[in-house]
């Protein structure tokens, strides 16, 4: 398949995402309301938290090395199994005490909560594993079916059980467990299992990934941290307006995360020309750009008809988001290269690092006066100065202007398009 092709399908598998994920929020909103909406995702936050924390990078390592034929495909998958078994009994550790933070939490649910934690560091390196192979078919389909699994279960749990916040949170339990159990059955068909634990490629993945694992843990913490503060600071149901702003807002990354993935694939595999990736990142942000203007005046009707009244306050804090959000697109898909191809995940470390210390500043300064309020604007100016600190890198490197970086012309569209555009 050629870019656009790949990127095609990896968008049309995510709009099907999208649908399933719309689907399990309008549950999850209808069913708790505001104030068990934000319960829900404060306790969600946990683990979610904790792997970020502790899972090293070596998703992206085995991904880079299986792809450049460093090492071995079993002792990679071994490996990491390995690592991810270790790793998640130290995160459960870890996610215990910060969960203490969280009063009158019941026993069950705090441990429905951490138990997710061992299966979910295994989950978040198998996806990499598929696009090691340049298999981003296997890839989205892995993605859909997570989704399906979970609109499902929630679903099931939701109608069997009285309790609808032990049954949300029990569904996600469940979710990953079977997906644990599933993930051997696919990963054995696609690469050679057969190996075993090797500490040399444990310390070179870790050696390459911590910079990518900074990466990811800074980006969680930009996107997600003002979720902690505002549990700590706030109310609720302003956790479970300001969670359904950012829900709804992030859907414009949908398109650009289905492009970095096929451009991240193509980069460390290297099958792709440095002019088909600058016009695929251009057609991208303009297609962005414009279903941002869109979904200003549909956001209200949207929030009516899928949340119901109760969930209208939502629409401030996107609001304010959605300039962030669009910036950082492009953030999202130079850092494909600069990973990808450049090998230089360390450029990508310094620009979090600089949003994320912002960011919080922001927040802790911002959220105790001005709630999700403050949380949105913290977050938007962020991810602009984010924006604006990838171009300069950009710009640096490559030795462009602006201007010659992302011009297009109808030319390059339509070779994009048609696969025509050669590739090396």
């Amino acid at each position: 398949m050629n870019l656009f092709k790949e990127s095609l399908h990896t968008t049309t598998t995510q709009i099907l995402c999208l649908l399933f994920g719309v689907g399990t929020s309008i549950i999850l909103n209808r069913t708790l309301g505001p104030a068990g909406k934000g319960e829900f995702v404060s306790l969600i936050f946990i683990p979610q938290l904790v792997i970020s924390c502790i899972n090293l990078g070596l998703a992206v390592s085995g991904s880079y090395f299986i792809g450049k034929r460093k090492y071995a495909e079993g002792d990679v998958f071994r490996s990491n199994l390995f690592a991810s078994l270790i790793l998640g009994c130290l995160g459960i550790f870890a996610g215990w005490i910060i969960i203490k933070l969280y009063p009158g939490v019941p026993s069950l649910l705090k441990w429905l909560v951490l138990l997710t934690i061992i299966p979910g560091v295994w989950l978040l390196y198998i996806p990499d594993f598929f696009l090691s192979k340049d298999r981003i078919i296997a890839h989205n389909n892995w993605n859909l079916l997570w989704q399906i699994g979970r609109f499902t279960l929630l679903a099931l749990f939701i109608f069997i059980l009285p309790n609808k916040l032990f049954a949300s949170i029990s569904s996600i339990f469940s979710l990953h467990l079977i997906f644990f159990i599933l993930s051997f059955l696919f990963i054995t068909k696609l690469i050679n299992t057969q190996g075993n634990i090797n500490l040399s490629y444990l310390k070179d993945g870790i050696n390459f990934g911590y910079k990518v694992f900074f990466v990811d843990l800074l980006a969680f913490l930009n996107y997600r941290f003002d979720i902690l503060l505002l549990r700590l600071f706030s109310t609720a149901e302003e956790v479970g307006y300001y969670s359904t702003a950012i829900y709804m807002v992030e859907i414009l990354w949908l398109i650009p995360r289905g492009v970095s993935l096929v451009l991240y694939s193509k980069f460390i595999t290297s099958s792709i020309s440095e002019k088909t990736a600058r016009n695929a990142i251009s057609i991208t942000m303009l297609i962005v750009i414009i279903t941002g203007i869109i979904s200003i005046f549909l956001l209200k009707p949207v929030i009516r008809l899928l949340y119901t009244e109760s969930f209208l306050p939502a629409s401030i804090p996107y609001l304010i988001l959605l300039p962030g959000v669009v910036a950082l697109v492009l953030p999202k898909l130079l850092i494909s290269e600069i990973t990808g191809s450049w090998g230089r995940p360390e450029l990508v470390l310094w620009g979090m690092i600089i949003t994320v210390i912002l960011n919080i500043t922001l927040n802790l300064i911002t959220i105790p006066k001005f709630g999700m309020i403050g949380a949105a604007l913290s977050s938007t100016t962020a991810y602009i100065v984010e924006t604006i600190f990838f171009i300069s890198v950009y710009r640096k490197v490559t030795k462009k202007s602006l201007k010659n970086m992302f011009l297009l012309k109808i030319q390059d569209i339509r070779n994009l398009l048609t696969g025509e555009t050669k590739i090396v």
